[in-house]
């Protein structure tokens, strides 16, 4: 069989990494053309000590806390595997997983990225659900830039964290620049689709761990919120940084900085601290880049919520009530 390699980047994780590295050994992959590198970006819990179990299996290693996209970029500098898988420390593999994607690489040398649906578990309420990723980009192959044109004006993306894989040598081409921090998972796909093929399978294959320790959940603290959004921010920056560094195609560098001035903003509305020249160079970067003749004009407009952005907090606040109301009176 062929080689393949998964990597895990961890931090803090330790009563969930066991889990994840067995879900790997218990799938129905030969564990002998299995590569798992655990990088471990500064944990500060037990992580090393419950790793020991794991050792003739693994390939542990320990960095100062660098952030997610060192971690992942340490990784892939060390995979031997034809394909490389990631795989979140609080996530899962299901058994037939690293099979079913094999087999679609195997079958079409060209394509260099593969992915599928998630299952969302949500841990507070036992609940699952499978990622809603739309009927069109399955089951088909797909030239990368076309999707990434689909995605970014319809403000969505598929095809990353834990169901993402991709061709090793593709991945090795560029370096993770340390910047790009939270959007780690961003950037592999942008990556990953850039000059390449794609392929969604129709079926989860990975379980996608929601709870009170990720960003996934919810409802987080108020104060924890807003350094995760100003962090994300910086992160974005970094993303759109690389993109307009690395040749890719309109219009993905005009809506990604369109979508960074959006998301600027927004971090100001919440803090009360909106700036009208940030307004004013929303208006200038969408106008400039996506005049009214262009089809994807009114998408952007729209998926990007342009008008929210400009609104005084009050109004929007205001407006943002009304709906509340009327969703309760609807469901009453």
């Amino acid at each position: 069989m062929t080689l393949v390699t998964i990597i895990i980047p961890t931090y803090n994780y330790a009563q969930y990494i066991g889990e994840a590295i067995n879900s790997v050994l218990q799938g129905d992959y030969l564990s002998q053309d299995l590569e798992i590198i655990v990088v471990d970006d500064g944990s500060t819990d037990n992580t090393r000590a419950c790793l020991e179990n794991y050792q003739n299996f693994i390939q542990y290693i320990y960095q100062d806390n660098l952030g997610k996209a060192a971690a992942t970029q340490k990784g892939i500098e060390l995979a031997k595997g034809k394909y490389i898988f990631n795989l979140d420390a609080d996530d899962l593999f299901l058994p037939q997983k690293i099979n079913k994607v094999v087999e679609i690489f195997e079958q079409d040398s060209s394509l260099t990225h593969v992915s599928h649906p998630a299952l969302y578990w949500k841990v507070s309420t036992d609940t699952r659900e499978i990622e809603a990723i739309p009927d069109c980009i399955k089951q088909r192959k797909i030239k990368g830039e076309e999707l990434i044109n689909y995605f970014y004006p319809r403000r969505m993306l598929f095809g990353g964290g834990s169901t993402f894989a991709a061709k090793t040598e593709f991945l090795k081409r560029s370096t993770i620049p340390s910047e790009v921090d939270m959007f780690t998972d961003e950037y592999l796909v942008l990556v990953a689709l850039n000059k390449g093929y794609t392929y969604f399978l129709n079926e989860p294959l990975s379980v996608w761990r929601i709870h009170g320790k990720n960003f996934s959940e919810v409802g987080v603290q108020a104060e924890l919120l807003k350094r995760k959004n100003e962090r994300s921010l910086k992160s974005m920056y970094a993303v759109l940084k690389a993109v307009k560094d690395n040749d890719f195609s309109p219009p993905l560098p005009e809506i990604y900085e369109l979508k960074v001035q959006s998301s600027k903003i927004a971090l100001q509305q919440d803090s009360g601290e909106l700036d009208i020249q940030e307004i004013r160079l929303l208006w200038k970067i969408f106008f400039k880049n996506f005049p009214a003749y262009r089809k994807e004009a009114l998408t952007i407009f729209q998926n990007y919520t342009l008008l929210n952005r400009t609104l005084p907090p009050q109004i929007l606040q205001f407006l943002k009530q009304v709906k509340r109301n009327s969703t309760r009176a609807v469901s009453n």
